[in-house]
């Protein structure tokens, strides 16, 4: 693990690279976290990761990055570790027409776990930009599929370095914009079910009901904010003619 700041760090967040074989995720990966390129990089057979300490704003920050492999056969058992990613990186060749239209099986996957995962973030990147003459997907076509899908999108080149460091911030500091928005709407709603309990509990405490004086059948209310107490008898006494007459429900202040 490359620790390039001192201190605990206050997050960790899990990125995932998925595309087609021979993109370039692993490469990527490594360029990231160790900023090393190999010419002859085998490929994933399953899953591989990496880890890296950076520091965004006053943010310590554990990043760890997995790269799955490309293969067909691999990209059901890759769905199997979709659970707890906070960021999903779809990566496409720009030279390889192939594994642009292929965007669609890889992005149906990641929308399968995002449904559960709420706040999952997800990137398109298209790789391999330091060998211009031979690039098959146009820049513009990638933008437009992000904006499609409402994903983030950039360019990179793993060979050379170009842009490695920033596409990685990119959907870091998106995903600690989203977590931070969700622990902030949690707080809120937990502060409004405080607040509505506590008044239901001021209404419970200004109105006291109790029985007193059964042998009268009489009922003392009291309300804790007034000073007046009313006091409602169940069988009342009324004189008329010289006669005792019973009416009922009468109020005696």
């Amino acid at each position: 693990m490359n620790q390039t700041n001192e201190g605990q760090p206050e997050l960790d967040i899990k990125v995932m690279l998925i595309g087609d074989q021979a993109v370039g995720k692993s490469s990527l990966m490594v360029r990231y976290t160790e900023d090393n390129f190999y010419v002859n990089m085998l490929g994933t057979a399953g899953l591989d990761f990496k880890k890296k300490i950076i520091r965004r704003g006053d943010k310590v920050i554990k990043v760890t990055v997995y790269d799955t492999a490309g293969h067909e056969r691999f990209r059901k058992i890759n769905k199997s570790y979709y659970r707890n990613v906070k960021g999903m990186i779809l990566v496409y060749d720009i030279t390889d027409r192939q594994t642009f239209d292929n965007f669609t099986e890889w992005m149906n996957s990641i929308l399968e776990n995002e449904q559960k995962e709420k706040s999952t973030q997800i990137l398109i990147l298209g790789n391999k930009i330091d060998m211009p003459e031979e690039r098959k997907v146009l820049l513009e076509e990638g933008n437009s599929i992000a904006s499609k899908y409402n994903a983030l999108f950039t360019e990179t080149s793993a060979k050379t370095g170009e842009n490695v460091e920033n596409a990685f911030n990119l959907i870091i500091d998106k995903i600690i914009q989203t977590e931070q928005a969700i622990a902030d709407n949690k707080s809120k709603e937990n502060s409004n079910e405080q607040n509505i309990s506590k008044t239901k509990e001021v209404k419970e405490d200004n109105y006291q009901v109790s029985k007193t004086d059964p042998d009268n059948n009489k009922i003392l209310i009291t309300n804790n904010n007034e000073t007046d107490k009313l006091k409602l008898s169940t069988e009342g006494t009324q004189y008329s003619s010289g006669k005792k007459t019973k009416k009922a429900n009468c109020f005696c202040y």
